[in-house]
């Protein structure tokens, strides 16, 4: 590893992956009101996703007001928070919450690592307020607990993880793929661990065809 003292340089050449997180922007406020200006056109029906941490110069309350006024219109609103900020909005009934097994934590001071122990979690999270919750347990699979009641899991799919790096954003994007395409809960479940397992498999985001190839895998599991 090669780290010059000003900091602005760094090269890493490892196998094993390494997260540095740097400090975020300074968000001036008139640009936090922009955005809320932009979400206000937002109507009943529309999704919107509030996904990373919140930047040290807003209030740690910024997304619980997004949410709390999202809900409101209607909007379906999907939180991927820390267990702290994630806490404070359970209650507010956001569509969908994906905790993975440190935000877990975070949440209730217990350490998860299959996915029988996750489920009475997940559905915990949702008598909290949630209306869907996944609880995403990263090479063992996941488990959501519905808003038809039903708690549903899924082994992930075997394969090499080389970049997990929006493997979260992508479960996300393939859980919210699978409801638009009205699937079902358990195949978008299916569709959310595809989507993750693929782009965690990939230096990069995965494809669409990559997807829909441990897509149709984790459908011919029992």
């Amino acid at each position: 590893m090669n780290l010059r003292k000003d900091c602005r340089e760094l090269t890493l050449k490892e196998r094993k992956e390494t997260e540095i997180n740097a400090a975020g922007p300074k968000i001036e406020r008139e640009y936090l009101e922009e955005l809320r200006m932009i979400l206000e056109e937002l109507e009943a029906g529309d999704i919107l996703i509030l996904a990373g941490s919140i930047p040290a110069s807003l209030s740690r309350k910024t997304y619980y007001d997004i949410t709390k006024n999202m809900v409101s219109k209607g909007v379906k609103t999907v939180v991927d928070a820390s267990g702290s900020i994630l806490h404070d909005l359970i209650n507010l009934r956001p569509y969908l919450v994906k905790p993975n097994q440190d935000e877990l934590y975070e949440l209730f001071d217990v350490r998860v690592s299959t996915l029988g122990e996750a489920q009475s979690y997940a559905k915990k999270i949702r008598e909290m307020g949630a209306r869907n919750a996944i609880i995403s347990l990263g090479e063992v699979g996941a488990v959501l607990a519905a808003e038809d009641g039903k708690v549903y899991s899924c082994i992930a799919p075997r394969g090499s993880a080389v970049n997990t790096v929006g493997a979260g954003d992508s479960m996300i994007a393939g859980f919210i793929t699978g409801m638009l395409a009205e699937v079902g809960y358990e195949d978008s479940l299916k569709l959310a661990v595809a989507a993750g397992s693929a782009s965690a498999f990939s230096e990069r985001l995965a494809t669409k065809d990559e997807i829909q190839q441990l897509y149709e895998r984790l459908k011919q599991q029992a």
